[in-house]
């Protein structure tokens, strides 16, 4: 946890919706976890009634998609690259421009299967975009997670959820993963993540976001 944020961030389980490494600071910054969030008198509002009902604005939107970087580590593998991610309902589109050998490979699908091309001469194809990444670049990656948890929403599932001071999202546990958004972005109504931190163990996927475009 970088400094900044502690533990006294309130913690719930909650149930399913349906719904690089750098220390640059960013536009906006928020104080993440400095004092527990309250609820006054019977009122169930509170600075996560509001966070809520952001999320659920999120939730609508099924188009969005972002352009940043992400680096990605595991034991005895590293990667890190520019990111294009385009999102269209279930269909993804993720490109990754990679410094180091000024390759650019796409990560392509929908629930029904996934491509990857640009890696080698014929596209690779899987049942889903977490294991073809994590057989053809050694990457262990939660792509269908990923895409809830880049926008500070819980994947569907059972999770836990923390938020800051502000009423943003702090941190989410959930199958398996520590998600921690470090910075928001000021320039978006609802705010959205700038830098996500998520660690599952010795793996880890950071995310630095530059530009959303949302409907």
């Amino acid at each position: 946890r970088e400094p900044g944020s502690s533990g006294n961030e309130r913690r719930h389980r909650l149930p399913a919706e349906n719904e690089e490494e750098t220390r640059e600071k960013g536009p906006l910054q928020h104080g993440a976890g400095e004092g527990e969030d309250s609820v006054v008198g019977d009122e169930p509002q509170g600075r996560e009634f509001f966070a809520q009902a952001g999320q659920q604005q999120l939730v609508a939107q099924h188009e969005w998609s972002l352009q940043g970087r992400i680096a990605v580590s595991a034991p005895g593998d590293s990667g890190s690259g520019s990111l294009h991610w385009q999102q269209q309902g279930d269909h993804y589109r993720i490109s990754v421009n990679a410094p180091v050998s000024g390759k650019t490979w796409t990560l392509a699908g929908d629930q029904a299967g996934a491509s990857l091309s640009g890696l080698q001469e014929q596209p690779s194809q899987a049942s889903d975009a977490a294991s073809l990444l994590q057989r053809e670049l050694g990457w262990k990656v939660p792509v269908a997670d990923l895409a809830w948890w880049v926008r500070g929403l819980r994947a569907p599932g059972t999770s836990e959820m923390s938020f800051r001071e502000d009423g943003l999202p702090a941190e989410i546990r959930q199958h398996g993963w520590v998600v921690e958004f470090r910075d928001y972005l000021a320039d978006h109504d609802p705010l959205m993540p700038r830098r996500i931190f998520a660690s599952n163990g010795r793996y880890t996927v950071r995310l630095i976001v530059q530009q959303w475009r949302l409907p």
